[in-house]
Protein backbone atom coordinates (compact mmCIF):
# COMPACT_ATOMS: atom_id res chain seq x y z
CA UNK A 1 0.00 0.00 0.00
CA UNK A 2 2.62 2.38 0.78
CA UNK A 3 4.09 1.79 -2.59
CA UNK A 4 1.09 2.87 -4.42
CA UNK A 5 1.17 6.09 -2.75
CA UNK A 6 4.50 6.37 -3.40
CA UNK A 7 3.85 6.02 -7.15
CA UNK A 8 0.96 8.74 -6.86
CA UNK A 9 2.72 10.94 -5.45
CA UNK A 10 5.26 10.73 -8.44
CA UNK A 11 2.91 10.87 -11.43
CA UNK A 12 1.63 14.21 -9.95
CA UNK A 13 5.02 15.81 -9.72
CA UNK A 14 5.91 14.55 -13.21
CA UNK A 15 2.52 16.25 -14.44
CA UNK A 16 3.20 19.34 -12.16
CA UNK A 17 6.87 19.47 -14.17
CA UNK A 18 5.23 18.99 -17.57
CA UNK A 19 2.64 21.42 -16.84
CA UNK A 20 5.16 23.57 -16.33
CA UNK A 21 6.65 23.42 -19.67
CA UNK A 22 4.15 23.66 -21.51
CA UNK A 23 3.26 27.25 -20.49
CA UNK A 24 6.71 28.10 -20.59
CA UNK A 25 6.63 27.21 -23.84
CA UNK A 26 3.17 28.94 -24.65
CA UNK A 27 4.21 32.05 -23.31
CA UNK A 28 7.90 32.69 -25.00
CA UNK A 29 6.08 31.78 -28.12
CA UNK A 30 3.04 34.27 -27.00
CA UNK A 31 5.93 36.94 -25.92
CA UNK A 32 7.91 36.49 -29.47
CA UNK A 33 4.47 36.32 -31.32
CA UNK A 34 3.93 39.88 -29.94
CA UNK A 35 7.10 42.11 -30.57
CA UNK A 36 6.95 44.54 -33.03
CA UNK A 37 8.83 44.44 -36.53
CA UNK A 38 12.11 45.81 -36.92
CA UNK A 39 12.95 49.06 -38.71
CA UNK A 40 15.39 49.11 -41.09
CA UNK A 41 16.30 52.71 -43.31
CA UNK A 42 19.28 54.57 -45.38
CA UNK A 43 20.35 57.87 -43.33
CA UNK A 44 20.43 60.19 -44.36
CA UNK A 45 17.20 59.26 -46.89
CA UNK A 46 18.28 61.78 -49.21
CA UNK A 47 21.34 63.89 -49.83
CA UNK A 48 23.29 66.67 -52.31
CA UNK A 49 26.69 66.21 -52.96
CA UNK A 50 27.68 69.45 -54.76
CA UNK A 51 31.12 68.50 -55.88
CA UNK A 52 32.29 65.88 -58.31
CA UNK A 53 34.45 63.41 -56.68
CA UNK A 54 33.57 64.05 -53.17
CA UNK A 55 33.56 61.58 -51.14
CA UNK A 56 30.56 61.26 -48.68
CA UNK A 57 28.74 58.55 -46.72
CA UNK A 58 25.70 56.14 -45.80
CA UNK A 59 24.47 54.62 -42.91
CA UNK A 60 22.24 51.38 -42.86
CA UNK A 61 20.20 51.89 -39.29
CA UNK A 62 18.10 49.26 -37.67
CA UNK A 63 15.31 49.90 -34.77
CA UNK A 64 14.56 46.58 -33.26
CA UNK A 65 11.85 47.94 -31.07
CA UNK A 66 13.00 45.16 -28.68
CA UNK A 67 13.49 42.46 -30.77
CA UNK A 68 16.09 39.86 -30.20
CA UNK A 69 18.58 39.46 -32.99
CA UNK A 70 21.87 38.04 -33.78
CA UNK A 71 22.05 38.60 -37.16
CA UNK A 72 21.87 40.59 -40.48
CA UNK A 73 22.24 40.44 -44.13
CA UNK A 74 21.57 42.60 -47.05
CA UNK A 75 22.36 44.34 -51.17
CA UNK A 76 22.85 47.52 -51.95
CA UNK A 77 22.32 48.48 -55.43
CA UNK A 78 23.38 52.19 -56.75
CA UNK A 79 23.28 54.05 -59.45
CA UNK A 80 27.54 53.56 -61.43
CA UNK A 81 26.78 56.41 -63.88
CA UNK A 82 26.69 59.45 -61.13
CA UNK A 83 28.55 57.14 -57.99
CA UNK A 84 30.62 54.81 -56.98
CA UNK A 85 30.83 52.57 -53.96
CA UNK A 86 34.82 52.64 -51.92
CA UNK A 87 34.21 50.22 -48.83
CA UNK A 88 31.90 49.48 -46.64
CA UNK A 89 32.55 49.31 -42.56
CA UNK A 90 30.93 47.60 -39.62
CA UNK A 91 28.65 49.60 -37.72
CA UNK A 92 28.08 49.62 -33.88
CA UNK A 93 24.64 47.66 -33.81
CA UNK A 94 26.28 44.27 -33.87
CA UNK A 95 29.68 44.77 -32.23
CA UNK A 96 31.43 42.69 -31.38
CA UNK A 97 30.47 40.06 -33.74
CA UNK A 98 31.32 36.94 -34.45
CA UNK A 99 31.50 37.24 -38.17
CA UNK A 100 31.51 40.45 -40.33
CA UNK A 101 31.67 40.50 -44.11
CA UNK A 102 31.41 43.66 -46.16
CA UNK A 103 30.16 42.20 -49.24
CA UNK A 104 31.53 42.02 -52.71
CA UNK A 105 32.02 45.61 -54.38
CA UNK A 106 31.02 45.74 -58.42
CA UNK A 107 31.08 49.59 -59.33
CA UNK A 108 30.56 48.61 -63.08
CA UNK A 109 27.14 47.18 -62.15
CA UNK A 110 26.50 49.07 -59.16
CA UNK A 111 26.13 46.60 -56.64
CA UNK A 112 27.02 45.38 -53.06
CA UNK A 113 26.70 41.74 -52.60
CA UNK A 114 26.35 39.78 -49.72
CA UNK A 115 26.83 42.19 -46.40
CA UNK A 116 26.62 40.21 -43.23
CA UNK A 117 27.49 39.91 -39.90
CA UNK A 118 27.15 37.18 -37.16
CA UNK A 119 27.02 37.03 -33.31
CA UNK A 120 26.94 34.43 -31.44
CA UNK A 121 24.83 36.16 -28.84
CA UNK A 122 21.99 38.56 -29.44
CA UNK A 123 21.10 42.69 -29.11
CA UNK A 124 17.91 44.06 -28.72
CA UNK A 125 18.81 48.06 -29.15
CA UNK A 126 19.25 49.74 -32.18
CA UNK A 127 21.96 51.07 -34.07
CA UNK A 128 24.04 51.02 -37.32
CA UNK A 129 24.27 47.72 -39.05
CA UNK A 130 27.15 49.24 -41.69
CA UNK A 131 28.43 52.76 -42.80
CA UNK A 132 29.27 52.98 -46.60
CA UNK A 133 31.43 55.48 -48.17
CA UNK A 134 31.19 56.40 -51.74
CA UNK A 135 32.51 59.17 -54.17
CA UNK A 136 30.46 61.45 -56.72
CA UNK A 137 31.36 60.59 -60.48
CA UNK A 138 28.62 62.86 -62.39
CA UNK A 139 25.70 64.75 -62.35
CA UNK A 140 22.35 63.08 -61.84
CA UNK A 141 20.92 61.00 -59.48
CA UNK A 142 21.79 57.94 -57.97
CA UNK A 143 18.83 55.51 -55.53
CA UNK A 144 20.25 53.59 -52.98
CA UNK A 145 18.16 50.65 -52.47
CA UNK A 146 18.84 47.61 -50.33
CA UNK A 147 17.73 44.11 -50.81
CA UNK A 148 17.61 40.39 -49.58
CA UNK A 149 17.45 41.74 -45.75
CA UNK A 150 17.39 38.98 -43.65
CA UNK A 151 17.19 39.39 -40.06
CA UNK A 152 17.76 36.50 -37.73
CA UNK A 153 16.98 35.57 -33.78
CA UNK A 154 19.48 34.83 -31.75
CA UNK A 155 19.45 31.00 -32.73
CA UNK A 156 20.23 31.80 -36.54
CA UNK A 157 16.65 30.46 -37.43
CA UNK A 158 14.36 32.89 -38.04
CA UNK A 159 13.75 35.54 -39.79
CA UNK A 160 12.42 38.83 -37.86
CA UNK A 161 9.78 41.20 -40.00
CA UNK A 162 11.16 44.26 -41.17
CA UNK A 163 9.93 47.44 -42.34
CA UNK A 164 11.99 49.27 -44.91
CA UNK A 165 12.78 53.11 -45.97
CA UNK A 166 15.48 53.11 -48.73
CA UNK A 167 17.00 56.58 -49.77
CA UNK A 168 18.70 58.37 -52.45
CA UNK A 169 21.74 60.97 -53.29
CA UNK A 170 21.85 63.72 -56.16
CA UNK A 171 24.87 64.84 -57.29
CA UNK A 172 24.80 68.09 -58.70
CA UNK A 173 27.56 70.15 -59.12
CA UNK A 174 27.20 73.64 -60.96
CA UNK A 175 28.72 74.73 -63.78
CA UNK A 176 31.47 77.09 -63.77
CA UNK A 177 31.10 81.04 -64.25
CA UNK A 178 32.65 81.93 -67.54
CA UNK A 179 34.52 85.17 -67.06
CA UNK A 180 35.22 87.51 -69.76
CA UNK A 181 37.93 90.22 -70.33
CA UNK A 182 36.16 93.62 -71.25
CA UNK A 183 38.06 94.98 -74.03
CA UNK A 184 38.93 98.99 -73.84
CA UNK A 185 37.23 101.24 -76.57
CA UNK A 186 40.11 102.67 -78.79
CA UNK A 187 39.51 106.48 -78.64
CA UNK A 188 41.00 108.30 -82.42
CA UNK A 189 41.75 112.03 -83.12
CA UNK A 190 41.49 113.32 -86.36
CA UNK A 191 42.97 116.67 -87.25
CA UNK A 192 40.74 118.92 -89.76
CA UNK A 193 42.75 121.36 -92.06
CA UNK A 194 40.17 123.64 -93.95
CA UNK A 195 41.10 124.27 -97.58
CA UNK A 196 41.18 128.16 -98.21
CA UNK A 197 38.42 129.00 -101.06
CA UNK A 198 39.48 129.97 -104.82
CA UNK A 199 36.05 132.46 -105.20
CA UNK A 200 33.78 133.71 -103.02
CA UNK A 201 30.93 131.41 -103.49
CA UNK A 202 33.02 128.32 -103.19
CA UNK A 203 31.67 125.92 -100.15
CA UNK A 204 35.21 125.25 -98.06
CA UNK A 205 36.35 121.29 -98.05
CA UNK A 206 38.21 119.39 -95.33
CA UNK A 207 40.58 116.41 -95.55
CA UNK A 208 40.33 114.32 -92.29
CA UNK A 209 44.26 113.06 -91.43
CA UNK A 210 44.45 110.08 -90.35
CA UNK A 211 41.38 108.24 -92.61
CA UNK A 212 38.79 106.76 -90.40
CA UNK A 213 35.28 105.39 -90.99
CA UNK A 214 33.55 107.10 -88.96
CA UNK A 215 31.37 106.04 -85.96
CA UNK A 216 27.27 106.80 -87.85
CA UNK A 217 26.53 108.10 -83.76
CA UNK A 218 29.63 110.96 -84.30
CA UNK A 219 28.18 114.12 -84.95
CA UNK A 220 29.68 115.21 -88.00
CA UNK A 221 31.95 118.35 -87.51
CA UNK A 222 33.48 117.49 -84.96
CA UNK A 223 37.38 116.75 -84.61
CA UNK A 224 36.56 113.53 -82.66
CA UNK A 225 36.01 110.30 -83.65
CA UNK A 226 35.49 107.02 -81.33
CA UNK A 227 36.22 103.86 -83.69
CA UNK A 228 35.17 100.55 -82.15
CA UNK A 229 37.17 97.72 -82.75
CA UNK A 230 35.45 94.65 -84.43
CA UNK A 231 34.13 91.84 -81.96
CA UNK A 232 36.06 88.67 -81.69
CA UNK A 233 37.25 86.36 -79.71
CA UNK A 234 38.67 87.36 -76.20
CA UNK A 235 41.41 86.07 -75.09
CA UNK A 236 42.51 83.08 -73.18
CA UNK A 237 41.54 79.04 -72.94
CA UNK A 238 38.09 77.27 -73.43
CA UNK A 239 37.15 73.82 -73.77
CA UNK A 240 33.86 72.46 -75.52
CA UNK A 241 32.94 70.28 -71.84
CA UNK A 242 33.51 69.88 -68.23
CA UNK A 243 33.86 66.11 -68.23
CA UNK A 244 34.65 63.15 -70.25
CA UNK A 245 34.81 59.66 -70.15
CA UNK A 246 37.85 58.52 -72.76
CA UNK A 247 36.58 54.87 -72.36
CA UNK A 248 33.93 55.97 -74.54
CA UNK A 249 35.99 57.83 -76.66
CA UNK A 250 35.33 60.95 -75.43
CA UNK A 251 37.95 63.84 -76.12
CA UNK A 252 38.61 67.26 -74.90
CA UNK A 253 38.42 69.83 -77.33
CA UNK A 254 40.98 72.60 -75.66
CA UNK A 255 40.50 75.72 -78.09
CA UNK A 256 43.07 78.75 -77.74
CA UNK A 257 41.59 81.82 -78.47
CA UNK A 258 44.24 85.21 -79.76
CA UNK A 259 46.86 84.04 -77.38
CA UNK A 260 49.63 86.73 -77.33
CA UNK A 261 51.91 86.36 -80.44
CA UNK A 262 55.55 86.87 -79.13
CA UNK A 263 55.23 85.27 -75.89
CA UNK A 264 55.74 81.61 -74.51
CA UNK A 265 52.89 80.06 -73.67
CA UNK A 266 52.70 76.83 -71.60
CA UNK A 267 49.51 74.54 -71.25
CA UNK A 268 49.79 71.87 -68.60
CA UNK A 269 47.62 69.50 -66.96
CA UNK A 270 47.17 68.66 -63.21
CA UNK A 271 45.91 66.01 -61.09
CA UNK A 272 43.63 67.14 -57.77
CA UNK A 273 46.92 66.68 -55.79
CA UNK A 274 48.65 69.37 -57.49
CA UNK A 275 50.79 66.64 -59.91
CA UNK A 276 51.36 67.86 -63.19
CA UNK A 277 50.58 64.72 -65.82
CA UNK A 278 51.09 66.04 -69.10
CA UNK A 279 52.19 69.07 -70.83
CA UNK A 280 50.31 69.94 -73.98
CA UNK A 281 52.17 73.16 -75.31
CA UNK A 282 55.46 74.91 -74.76
CA UNK A 283 56.44 77.39 -76.78
CA UNK A 284 54.88 80.54 -79.35
CA UNK A 285 51.24 79.48 -80.57
CA UNK A 286 48.38 82.56 -80.98
CA UNK A 287 45.24 80.18 -82.10
CA UNK A 288 43.82 77.08 -82.82
CA UNK A 289 42.34 73.42 -81.28
CA UNK A 290 44.74 70.87 -79.45
CA UNK A 291 42.90 67.95 -77.80
CA UNK A 292 43.51 65.89 -74.69
CA UNK A 293 42.22 62.33 -74.60
CA UNK A 294 42.72 61.66 -70.97
CA UNK A 295 46.23 60.02 -70.69
CA UNK A 296 49.32 61.46 -69.17
CA UNK A 297 53.08 61.80 -70.25
CA UNK A 298 53.84 58.39 -71.05
CA UNK A 299 50.45 57.98 -73.11
CA UNK A 300 48.55 55.99 -69.86
CA UNK A 301 45.23 56.57 -69.03
CA UNK A 302 44.88 58.94 -65.94
CA UNK A 303 42.43 57.93 -63.28
CA UNK A 304 38.59 58.80 -62.95
CA UNK A 305 38.88 62.48 -60.63
CA UNK A 306 39.00 66.23 -61.48
CA UNK A 307 42.00 67.97 -63.15
CA UNK A 308 43.16 71.48 -64.45
CA UNK A 309 44.28 72.88 -67.24
CA UNK A 310 46.77 75.71 -66.60
CA UNK A 311 47.36 78.58 -69.20
CA UNK A 312 50.35 80.72 -68.46
CA UNK A 313 52.18 83.40 -70.54
CA UNK A 314 54.26 86.95 -69.30
CA UNK A 315 50.27 88.48 -69.65
CA UNK A 316 48.04 85.61 -68.84
CA UNK A 317 47.48 82.81 -66.53
CA UNK A 318 44.13 81.14 -66.36
CA UNK A 319 43.09 77.55 -64.81
CA UNK A 320 40.22 75.48 -66.09
CA UNK A 321 38.61 72.70 -63.92
CA UNK A 322 37.33 69.19 -65.97
CA UNK A 323 36.53 65.62 -64.47
CA UNK A 324 37.84 62.23 -66.07
CA UNK A 325 34.93 59.88 -65.75
CA UNK A 326 35.24 56.49 -66.65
Amino acid sequence: MPVNCERISLNRQTQVMLFFSVFMLLFAGLTRAAVVSAEVSIEPAGQTINTLGQTFSIDVQVDLQGNLSGGMQANLAFDPDFVEVNHVIEGNLFQPSFIFNEGTIDNLAGTVINIYTVMLSSVSSSGTFVSITLTSKANGISPLTLSNIVITDETGAIALPFNLTNGSVTVAEPSPTPTFTSTPTATLTATISPTVPATPTASPTATISPAVTADPTVVPGTSTYTVTPTPGLLPGLMVDRNWLNPDKGDELKINLQQLPANEEVTIKIYNAQGVMVRALITGQVSSGQITWSGRNANDQKVASGVYLIRIDSASMHKTIRVAIVR
